[in-house]
């Protein structure tokens, strides 16, 4: 609900207001920013974020999923990488795939959140087919193209671990 979004964006700032370096209040900003579809505001939030505490990757995930919205692919791939050298226990993972398959939902011409999604999973390492699927699909997808390319050389790295 918009009004809700609203409503929790507006408790945020007055946590922020008496304490600027509350780090789940910054993170939860950025957050309702994002589920409202003001992608340029979350990623400066989530920035703000990564600023006070950069090895919490929350904020990284964070940021790559406003880079994706924005079809910021190389800003987002950077951004995916930073959250999982911080996310070393994949504690944050099963979250962000949620949320991203919510947006490939939401959004079926945002294709490169397939190769996302197969980042996603082979970080998980637990489901390889997952990975598998996700760069097959955007692959069938996408065609062609640098994206493509490097779809296709993570499959050839999954089929070399099988």
């Amino acid at each position: 609900n918009l009004k809700d979004y609203r409503q929790a964006i507006a408790e945020y700032q007055k946590a922020l207001a008496v304490d600027a370096r509350d780090l789940p209040s910054q993170i939860n900003l950025g957050w309702m920013h994002y589920m409202l579809g003001e992608y340029r505001e979350s990623l400066a939030l989530n920035r703000r974020a990564i600023d006070l505490a950069s090895d919490y990757p929350v904020g990284w995930y964070n940021l790559a999923l406003s880079h994706l919205r924005l079809r910021e692919f190389d800003a987002s791939t950077a951004a995916f990488e930073q959250a999982f050298a911080k996310d070393v226990q994949r504690s944050f993972v099963r979250d962000v795939i949620a949320d991203l398959t919510q947006a490939v939902t939401d959004d079926p011409g945002l294709k490169w959140g397939h190769f996302a999604l197969g980042l996603l999973y082979m970080h998980l390492a637990q489901r390889p087919e997952d990975a598998i699927q996700a760069f097959e699909t955007f692959i069938q997808k996408e065609g062609t193209g640098k994206w493509a390319e490097q779809a296709r050389a993570r499959l050839k790295q999954l089929a070399a671990k099988k």
